[in-house]
């Protein structure tokens, strides 16, 4: 009995070692395959037009089942269609457990932007330690940024014709300009007054008696 035992124990370890084999679980059933899920929250964000930068922020989780007497790592980036710089936090993540884990993701809108709308992506890539391929998933959400009220789309605000942009140089208000002129003539013309009162030959000459 103790060597048909020890004959069985042999010849499962041996068919267990056959390259190919499947892995074995609990009761005889093959283990399911990993599967690694990424989802932002929320699915989008409207902003207004701006000639500053701006920043999104987004949140996310990732998961990855099963995961059991192995350390599972997933690798995360982020990504925009339209180009704009996008980064994730963190950017790996270790799981020993199916738990949820938490990231939070950043776009950042050029200045002026007006009207468009671009699409974040981050991705995920879970791999078992030492570097054994797991799975890959992503998930998307839009950044839209709403009309430039201008009518524009990346050009500084519009001055209304008639009004030229302000140049910096001062400019004094009509009544002190008129003030200047008014004071400017009565100071003249009692500069003229006195000269022509002053001139030898202005004076009536006296007759002789």
């Amino acid at each position: 009995m103790v060597r048909a035992l020890a004959l069985l124990a042999a010849s499962a370890i041996f068919f267990s070692s056959i390259p190919g084999a499947p892995a074995v679980g609990p009761g005889g059933r093959a283990p399911s395959a990993l599967v690694l899920q990424v989802e932002l929250l929320p699915t989008g964000a409207i902003l207004n037009h701006s000639f500053n930068d701006q920043t999104v922020a987004l949140d996310g989780t990732v998961i990855v089942e099963p995961v059991a007497l192995v350390t599972v790592r997933v690798a995360l980036s982020a990504s925009t269609d339209l180009g704009w710089a996008a980064s994730v936090e963190p950017e790996t993540m270790s799981f020993v457990v199916s738990e949820a884990q938490y990231f939070n993701a950043t776009v950042r809108v050029p200045a002026g932007t007006s009207n468009r709308t671009a699409i974040l992506t981050v991705r995920g890539n879970a791999t078992i330690m030492p570097g054994i391929q797991g799975d890959v998933d992503s998930d998307t959400a839009t950044i839209s940024v709403q009309v430039d009220p201008s009518g524009g789309n990346d050009t500084p605000p519009a001055i209304p014709r008639g009004k030229p942009a302000s140049t910096g140089v001062f400019v004094p208000p009509i009544p002190l300009i008129l003030g200047a002129v008014t004071l400017g003539a009565i100071c003249f013309s009692g500069a003229v007054l006195w000269y022509w009162e002053k001139r030898p030959f202005g004076k009536r000459r006296r007759r002789k008696r």
